[in-house]
């Protein structure tokens, strides 16, 4: 026992060491880039192409020079972004009116990632924008209190252009005069850091792989094909190695993994290794229920969270923001880890933290940790006994199902990751949800790898998390970015099964695939290659579909929702047939039935689970109704 404590003293001691000499040698050259604010109900953006220096401080370095990247812009902005894009603010319950004209040389979308907006606004998939043309759209701000964001979401591409450039932040901003429930949100808007770029600063954290193109000019460019392991850059707001000068005061940091594919693990340290805690005040949706002391903490891409970092009395000292590899289980569960890097990844920092006197920032009123923040006991939907549930499995699969219930091979190589073994078809209508109702999902990982679930137009609350190997729950208090906040995206590590509960409160539409929201895994790669699916939120109208060519032949099908077997009540002298379709008219099955008086049944146990159409036809009409298989 004693020469193992020593191995590991000796270890820990190395590992400090070889951090204090990063810190030694490493140099910040470039000032953190803070991307201008619109503050407009009328956002007029558009993509376009443009030069960007990631390293712009250093001439020695390979990527000092301009390399091409997107980025989004205000139209008509004397302030131009190079790369990433503006950042938005909304305020609850304004009108806003949306233009996104596409000038650069490919489709794309723009996806509004965590809000709450109707289908035909969500800017998924199905609202492309093609080059040229001007993608408008109005909606409300029905979003609270929240850090949220924009990048592209056209299908298949969406990995490409990220890095290229294109995403931005979104600032919900805390309702002014707030009443109500919302009265606090307002108390909290005075107490807690918000003076944008002086004491609330966004950070944008992602990676870059860059190509050679001309060796005799040495010209690079951003490898915009599907993945990498190693020979990346991290990067902050778009620059390598930033140092950013901060106040002596409470500072708000308001974090997003905008990466593609890896995950991180951040810790703050100062320039003696030792550790800085930092309070959690904030998930993807909003507030969380109070502060909670993290000293790291794990985010998946496309997840956000909020910070308070209390640096009174620091001037003139430095901290650190690194990604602490170290603390990862590294065995290939977790993509950014030392086995899926090659081992390229190592404990890195990514950027500096300058404290300087507090000249512009007033003093914060907050003196000591925890704060209280939010109910968010109120904000969960309350279970019922009769509350819909839905469980969707991560899989990895070398034969996958279609629409049609077909099986074809999808790569007989190297499996695809998959939800319920179904690839993403822009066709096919995976789920459909009622209008106004509750559901509890539930997120199976079957696969070796962790997947960050990310689901449009609504938040969600985790309300349970266990191995499902061995049925050990998760200990919910070492995971409060999980369990203490609003979320709408959150990793579902290795043997994980997680719990949510949700509302499906309004914008209820046709079931069409058109009318679509997405739910995917939000590393890019696996989201393009079809680890991806969709729901309806279903209005309950189904038009014209429900006919009868005899107005005395009617059919009562139960039960509805239905499992194994359906019954059928009516009555038919002669033979019959049931048809079985999807929402989009594809026939999914036929059954033949005997002649019958009072009742009969029939097997729907190959049925797809959603919603089907069945049709009774007879001699002497047909009847069309709906039924829920699941």
């Amino acid at each position: 026992m004693k020469t193992l404590s020593t191995k590991l003293l000796l270890l820990a001691c190395i590992s400090c060491f070889s951090f204090l000499e990063i810190c030694a040698q490493q140099d910040f050259p470039n000032p953190l880039p803070i991307p201008y604010q619109i503050k407009s109900d009328n956002i007029l953006l558009e993509m376009s192409e443009h030069e960007h220096s990631f390293n712009p401080g250093d001439p020695t370095h390979y990527l000092n020079k301009p390399v091409k990247a997107f980025a989004f812009n205000e139209v008509g902005s004397s302030e131009q972004m190079t790369i990433l894009g503006p950042s938005i603010v909304w305020n609850y319950k304004a009108q806003l009116h949306n233009e996104v004209t596409n000038n650069i040389d490919r489709v794309s979308t723009t996806h509004w990632h965590g809000a709450h907006v109707p289908a035909h606004a969500d800017g998924g998939p199905h609202q492309k924008i093609q080059v040229g043309d001007t993608w408008e759209v109005d909606f409300e701000v029905l979003d609270k209190s929240a850090t949220m964001w924009y990048h592209p979401h056209a299908i298949d591409i969406t990995y490409e252009q990220v890095q290229m450039g294109l995403s931005g932040m979104i600032y919900v901003e805390d309702p002014f005069d707030g009443v109500g429930d919302d009265a606090i949100l307002t108390q909290l808007h005075e107490i807690l850091p918000t003076d944008y770029g002086v004491n609330d600063f966004p950070l944008i954290f992602q990676t870059k792989f860059f190509a050679l193109v001309d060796s005799a000019t040495m010209t690079y460019r951003i490898k915009d094909e599907l993945g990498f392991s190693t020979g990346y850059e991290y990067m902050v707001n778009g620059v390598l190695n930033p140092h950013l000068d901060v106040p002596d005061n409470m500072i708000r940091l308001r974090v997003l993994n905008g990466d593609g594919k890896f995950t991180f693990k951040f810790a703050i340290h100062d320039e003696n290794f030792e550790p800085v805690p930092f309070q959690l005040i904030a998930t993807d949706a909003g507030y969380t229920d109070q502060s909670y002391a993290m000293e790291s903490i794990y985010m998946a891409p496309g997840e956000r969270t909020e910070w308070l970092v209390n640096l009174r009395g620091q001037a003139g000292k430095s901290f650190y923001i690194y990604n602490a590899i170290s603390q990862f289980p590294n065995d290939g569960s977790i993509i950014g880890d030392t086995v899926t890097t090659s081992p390229y990844v190592r404990d890195t920092i990514l950027m500096r933290l300058d404290v300087e006197p507090n000249i512009n920032a007033p003093l914060s009123p907050i003196v000591s940790f925890p704060i209280n923040l939010v109910d968010v006991d109120k904000e969960i939907p309350t279970i019922y006994p009769w509350t819909n549930r839905r469980v969707k499995t991560f899989y990895q699969d070398t034969l996958v199902s279609n629409c049609d219930s077909t099986w074809v091979v999808a790569n007989t190589k190297k499996p695809i990751f998959t939800i319920d073994h179904a690839p993403m078809s822009l066709h096919c209508v995976n789920d459909v949800v009622m209008v106004d109702s509750t559901e509890v999902w539930e997120i199976v990982n079957t696969t070796d790898r962790g997947h960050p679930f990310h689901i449009h137009d609504i938040h969600f609350w985790v309300i349970d998390a266990w191995n499902n190997v061995t049925d050990e729950p998760i200990i919910k208090s070492q995971y409060p970015n999980i369990f203490k906040g609003p979320k709408d995206n959150v990793m579902v590590f290795k043997d994980w099964t997680i719990q949510f509960v949700t509302n499906f409160a309004d914008f209820g539409t046709a079931i069409a695939p058109d009318s679509c929201y997405m739910y995917h895994c939000h590393i890019l790669p696996h989201e393009d290659k079809g680890m991806m699916g969709q729901f309806v939120v279903w209005n309950g109208i189904i038009s014209d579909v429900e006919t009868s060519l005899d107005p005395s032949l009617s059919m009562k099908l139960y039960p509805n929702p239905a499992s194994d077997i359906l019954n059928l009540e009516s009555a038919s002298e002669k033979e019959s047939q049931v048809r079985i379709y999807n929402t989009q008219g594809q026939l999914l099955g036929k059954r033949t039935l005997a002649p019958f008086s009072g009742q009969t049944y029939f097997s729907v146990a190959d049925i797809p689970r959603g919603l089907v159409l069945v049709e009774w036809i007879t001699n002497d009409g047909r009847v069309v109704s709906k039924v829920m298989i699941q």
